[in-house]
């Protein structure tokens, strides 16, 4: 006999998953669909099923200590193919971004990089902090003469400002992951090794891996792992800049790494390379829309004189799921006149498709003979 477990559903976490991104979590019915299309979901805890019923009874514990959210890599194939449009991906990621939230140290931060609203306290405290140097150094004016850098912001300013949010990120990070590690629950056994999961998590995210079997959008791949390895150029560079600066000029009088650096320089060549991966790449994840015309034949089933011919797009850079419906009134049994297509449109993703046509069209009647027809 299988356990008792007394269910307590937290209303407040609900809400949130909700505010969060998990606004189609109720749509969902258990069908199992997104589980068995998933190639990411294993074999034995198959995902995102049990997430879905998790977050739809509030029960926020398990959820908080579940590590299948994280094999999720939200490319959207459950959601296109949800037959309810459940957007079970989106729940994945308001999963996530909750679980962030609550292991964040200091809990505010977590709270402030994950809500727009406090985007102009973001922007806000380093302005201030430049302004507060540069009144402190006596710099609010650009110095006269040949326009160097270093006069207006010295270096020793702009690198201790560097190391001081360096260590506070870093020591943030720690808390943060030994905080996420003693509350997940990995096995049924125990904890797996912490050391090992870094390894495999460094080389999942330096090969992207499992982001290629995604089906949906393969686009994704190429344009994240771009982005990935553009991020860590620039942080190559920063530290080569830092240690000619530091080591090679302090150190032993070698200005070969000091700025300014010239174009041709191979330090700058690979920082301007960086720079294109990090933000030009980013075209295969903002620009790509991906729709279905209803090309081909779609089965209709006519019930109660109302059909419905339902297909799914993906639009945007979020990769949405949407079901649009095409609704037809029966004239007779085996005989429809017109057809309207009704679009619910969502703009969450920066692109809006505004209309949808189902070219040909094949419908059934009570597992009746085919009716060919077109709108």
């Amino acid at each position: 006999m299988a356990d008792e477990y007394l269910i307590e559903p937290d209303r407040k976490f609900i809400k949130s998953m909700i505010s969060m991104g998990g606004d189609s979590v109720k749509k969902c019915f258990q069908c199992a669909t997104c589980s068995t299309m998933c190639s990411l979901s294993p074999d034995t805890k198959p995902f995102p099923r049990k997430e879905m019923i998790w977050a739809q009874w509030g029960l926020k514990d398990r959820l908080l200590r579940d590590p299948d959210v994280w094999l999720c890599h939200q490319c959207n194939d459950c959601s296109e193919t949800c037959p309810r449009g459940a957007n079970p991906s989106d729940l994945l990621g308001a999963v996530r971004k909750y679980i962030y939230m609550q292991n964040a140290f200091p809990k505010f931060l977590g709270k402030a990089l994950s809500e727009a609203k406090y985007l102009p306290l973001l922007f806000g405290l380093p302005i201030i902090l430049l302004l507060g140097i540069l009144i402190s150094i006596g710099n609010l004016e650009i110095p006269s003469g040949e326009i160097v850098f270093a006069k207006f912001f010295p270096h020793l300013y702009v690198d201790s400002v560097f190391i001081a949010v360096s260590v506070f990120v870093m020591l943030s990070f720690a808390v943060s992951i030994s905080r996420f590690w003693k509350n997940i629950n990995t096995t049924s056994s125990g904890r797996g090794s912490l050391f090992k999961s870094i390894i495999d998590t460094v080389i999942e995210i330096l090969t992207h891996r499992k982001f290629k079997e995604c089906d949906t959008n393969k686009s994704l791949y190429t344009a994240h792992l771009a982005i990935a390895y553009g991020f860590i150029g620039l942080f190559i560079t920063t530290g080569l800049v830092f240690f000619g600066i530091y080591v090679l000029e302090y150190g032993f009088h070698l200005t070969i790494l000091t700025p300014p650096l010239s174009l041709v320089n191979p330090v700058k060549i690979f920082a301007n390379l960086s720079t294109r991966q990090a933000v030009a790449i980013t075209y295969g994840n903002e620009n790509k829309i991906l729709f279905n015309k209803c090309s081909g034949t779609i089965d209709l089933e006519i019930n109660s004189g109302v059909g419905e011919c339902k297909s799914n797009l993906v639009h945007g850079n979020t990769g949405r799921a949407q079901t649009e419906s095409l609704t037809t009134p029966r004239i007779s049994d085996l005989e429809i006149k017109t057809a309207t297509l009704n679009t619910d449109v969502d703009n969450t993703g920066g692109n809006i498709i505004t209309s949808n046509h189902c070219f040909k069209i094949t419908g059934q009647y009570n597992s009746g003979p085919e009716i060919p027809w077109s709108s």
